[in-house]
């Protein structure tokens, strides 16, 4: 069986054989700026996750300080983590 797969690949590139080659090909400055790429979108959704919990342990006292100075005040729909709802999407 195993030698049916050898054959059947024979003389063709595989998705392996193009990942290795992509891999050994890159040089030092290619594999910075992808580290770097990554590392930026890493920051970049930790810092959006980190923002939306402060929102949520801030939001109800901010919500509960402005009903008492203005009463007839209405909501703007905005979740806990300030999203808009998604039926208004």
């Amino acid at each position: 069986m195993e030698s049916n797969a050898i054959i059947e690949l024979a003389g063709k590139e595989t998705i392996a054989d193009i990942a290795v080659k992509l891999i050994t090909d890159m040089k030092i400055n290619e594999w910075l700026s992808y580290a770097i790429g990554i590392s930026g979108l890493a920051y970049g959704y930790f810092e959006r996750k980190l923002r939306k919990k402060n929102i949520d342990r801030l939001g109800p006292r901010s919500a509960k300080l402005e009903t008492l100075l203005n009463p007839d005040r209405t909501t703007s729909g905005l979740t806990n983590t300030g999203e808009t709802r998604a039926e208004d999407k």
